[in-house]
């Protein structure tokens, strides 16, 4: 044999009992080769209860020990990936009232990435209920149980952005159910985003704000010269409201004797990729009254592409 450990148990569990049920052992041949086996022995015993003989049986099984070592080595990379992959993964139980609504849910599982984001590690959540891991839950975010318990009940996934004020943190979620009244929930914590679109609207309303107020006409068109934004001083101008103006060529309302010059300098302006330009022309409102104008260009630039040129 090539299981001596098992095989002396196996041994020693005949002698105290007088049977032997389902031991595992490995036969090794001659040749190197070896065999799986499961062995059963019960016993003959005389008048006096002394073992006299036994019966053994011998099962092959080494198929389904060859099952069970890839089962294994399956399961292994699989703990692998779930340990190293970049997501937060839970998995929870919906607890129900007697009406059939959403209640509460237990922690049953969680990876390594949702101790990171969440700052909550195993031995915080495993086996307690999200109420008791995060009290206030239901007052800061009242539907995030019911939407869970939707999600069990219909079987249909649900994904969303989540602001979890518990933690003041932002998160990219996708839940499903697993089965019965078990779901998953996966998800990457978004707030540097977040915080950054914020920033940048901020930024943009103040620009935005500013560029109304201005008393210099302010324009930004796309670098084939259509109009995309006006300010209030431009609107005034070119003498339409804006929503009829967005769409237009910028050149439509340039002099016609400065039209030629002012498209030419455009165009050479973007064949160079400069900075900034300058150049003087004269604009012509839809009433036909002539305003002699000095321009200042700028490029605005996303992702190495020209998007849109900015004139004042």
């Amino acid at each position: 044999t090539g299981s001596v450990p098992e095989a002396k148990q196996a041994f020693l569990s005949f002698i105290e009992t007088g049977e032997v049920r389902d031991a595992e052992l490995q036969l090794r041949h001659k040749d190197g080769s070896s065999l799986d086996v499961s062995l059963n022995v019960t016993s003959v015993r005389d008048s006096r209860g002394r073992i006299i003989k036994s019966r053994s049986s011998w099962r092959d099984i080494s198929h389904r020990k060859e099952l069970e070592g890839q089962l294994a080595e399956e399961e292994d990379n699989f703990r692998v990936i779930f340990d190293s992959m970049p997501i937060g993964w839970a998995e929870h139980e919906m607890i129900f009232d007697d009406d059939g609504e959403p209640l509460d849910y237990v922690f049953l599982n969680i990876n390594p990435a949702f101790e990171r984001f969440t700052g909550l590690t195993r031995a915080m959540v495993i086996g307690r209920r999200v109420t008791e891991v995060i009290p206030g839950i239901r007052e800061a975010d009242p539907d995030l149980i019911a939407l869970y318990g939707d999600v069990v009940r219909s079987g249909k996934q649900r994904g969303f952005e989540l602001h979890f004020a518990p933690l003041e943190r932002w998160y990219s979620v996708t839940a499903f159910r697993r089965s019965g009244s078990r779901f998953i929930v996966m998800f990457e914590d978004v707030t540097e985003r977040k915080e950054s679109d914020q920033r940048i609207l901020q930024e943009e309303t103040k620009v935005r704000t500013f560029l109304e107020n201005s008393s210099d006409l302010m324009t930004i068109v796309t670098p084939s010269g259509e109009l995309q934004y006006l300010n209030r001083a431009s609107v005034d101008v070119f003498g339409l409201p804006a929503e009829e103006l967005i769409g237009r060529s910028a050149f439509e309302f340039i002099h016609e004797d400065d039209r030629k010059s002012t498209r030419d300098a455009f165009a050479s302006w973007l064949e160079e990729g400069s900075t900034n330009a300058s150049w003087e022309n004269r604009q012509v409102s839809v009433d036909g009254v002539i305003r002699h104008m000095l321009w200042t260009i700028m490029p605005r630039y996303f992702e190495g592409e020209l998007e849109s040129v900015w004139s004042i």
